[in-house]
């Protein structure tokens, strides 16, 4: 099972408890094929609860360190939970899975947000939240989504380049 959960996303899937369906199937394929090619982005559109976090966040991670254990991983999501959470359990499925994964985590790797693997890869989150433009804050938030991308365009040139940003991509 070690090669077979090595060299499959859907194999590590099973490994972890989860049994892909079709669709699961589709987005599994989907992020092996980018994985095998050039392309720099990869797009998965699906309706909400078709489990596109847990493939993409959750399991993905792993199995991807564990083929290139010397790569790192940014994951970004828009708030501070997700974060913490996809972190700790990627982080802890390493942990508890080393020998099939053939990787393990570093000693000093007890953060959920941030750790890195004895090999040198490394496992960051980003949190990508949108602020009203300066001079807005006492107003309410934007209600609509073209008030919100108009205030993240007005405060784009805000950027900086640590790892938190103040306005969303």
């Amino acid at each position: 099972m070690t090669s077979a959960a090595r060299s499959s996303l859907a194999e590590w899937a099973r490994l972890r408890g989860f049994e892909p369906a079709a669709h699961h199937r589709l987005i599994i394929n989907e992020i092996e094929v980018f994985l095998e090619g050039n392309d720099e982005v990869l797009l998965l559109f699906a309706p909400p609860g078709s489990a596109k976090s847990t493939y993409v966040s959750i399991l993905l991670p792993a199995w991807y360190l564990a083929n290139n254990p010397t790569h790192s991983i940014l994951a970004a999501t828009h708030n501070v939970e997700f974060a913490e959470r996809w972190g700790r359990r990627v982080r802890n499925d390493i942990a508890d899975n080393a020998p099939v994964l053939g990787i393990r985590l570093a000693e000093d790797s007890k953060a959920a947000t941030r750790w890195s693997l004895e090999s040198g890869g490394e496992y960051y989150t980003s949190i990508r939240v949108c602020d009203p433009p300066r001079g807005a804050r006492s107003r309410p938030s934007p209600r609509s989504s073209r008030r919100r991308r108009r205030a993240c365009r007005e405060r784009g040139s805000d950027r900086n380049s640590r790892i938190r940003s103040t306005c969303c991509a």
